[in-house]
């Protein structure tokens, strides 16, 4: 069926809203899967339908609101930051990996729902301790920094890292407790990682997003949209954010004075679990392997029926 003929987006962002289909997997990780929820949410049919409506400033995309400076793209203050730094003896042990280009340690809170409707004001201690974007749980390797879920790579949700962000194609696959300075793209697992071509199609993107939520299995490895999170484990990701004028800068707001332009890119980077915390917390010891220009989403053609 063209997409032209396809219920409208906001009927079926009320059908999931009320209904949602659960699909619960189980891959090599022991972790229990909804095939729905792992399926970023700007790659969800309902989303894609909604290219030519969405607004593109400052106001209300989905069920966030980009003008709430804990969705924005600002950048964390020194304050922010000391409360989800990574621990010293960490960052010491490190050291020699850290001084090299293009890598980075980042500890993820757990995500308590701080960053979403924010017409509901919060009052819970943790999500008034974390004020930064994103609230500590989502981060951008394009940018380098917490940012809020809209414009992330990846957030840490139920003890999983899970792809998220605006029309984001994300997944990832777990190599095992190998050192992080030898991952490439000759690692064995990582091919099918590098060499995969995201579609520019929307509908094709929506099929990709549910295929990687369910589990792509290429030989003895499985790709995914969420995995789990365990300690002294290594994994690859790739984050495919795709080219739409959806992240401007917010000129006409005050608290947004440094704010710079979302950087769509396509990017795979390496990661290693080095520390999980009793508060659910974990610390990723990263590395950029690749970077490219995104392709540009396109948009269902008006003559299509």
């Amino acid at each position: 069926m063209k997409l032209k003929n396809r219920i409208s987006a906001g009927l079926l962002v009320l059908i999931a809203a009320l209904a949602p289909r659960v699909f619960a997997q189980q891959d090599q990780t022991g972790i229990q899967q909804d095939a729905t929820k792992n399926v970023p949410i700007n790659t969800r049919q309902g989303e894609l339908n909604r290219l030519d409506t969405m607004p593109r400033v400052g106001i209300e995309a989905g069920n966030q609101n980009l003008n709430s400076n804990s969705v924005a793209l600002r950048k964390p203050n020194k304050k922010e930051l000391a409360l989800v730094a990574p621990k010293p003896e960490d960052v010491a042990k490190y050291a020699a990996f850290l001084a090299r280009e293009k890598t980075g340690i980042v500890r993820l809170i757990p995500d308590m729902g701080c960053d979403t409707n924010k017409n509901v004001i919060d009052v819970s201690s943790k999500c008034s301790t974390y004020t930064l974007p994103g609230s500590g749980a989502s981060f951008s390797f394009r940018l380098g920094r917490y940012v809020g879920n809209y414009f992330s790579d990846l957030v840490l949700r139920d003890n999983a890292l899970a792809a998220s962000g605006n029309l984001n194609l994300g997944f990832f696959v777990m190599l095992g407790d190998i050192p992080l300075e030898n991952v490439s793209a000759q690692t064995i697992g990582a091919a099918y990682l590098f060499d995969y071509a995201p579609p520019k199609d929307a509908a094709a993107v929506v099929k990709e997003s549910e295929k990687f939520a369910k589990g792509a299995v290429d030989r003895d490895f499985t790709y995914r949209s969420a995995v789990a999170v365990a300690e002294n484990t290594t994994y690859l990701f790739r984050s495919v954010a795709y080219r739409k004028e959806m992240a401007q800068p917010l000129v006409d707001n005050p608290d947004f004075n440094d704010i710079e332009v979302d950087k769509r890119k396509d990017v795979v980077v390496a990661f290693r679990v080095v520390r999980k915390d009793a508060d659910g917390s974990a610390t990723l010891l990263w590395q950029e392997l690749a970077r490219r220009d995104a392709p540009k989403l396109e948009r269902p053609k008006k003559d299509d029926k």
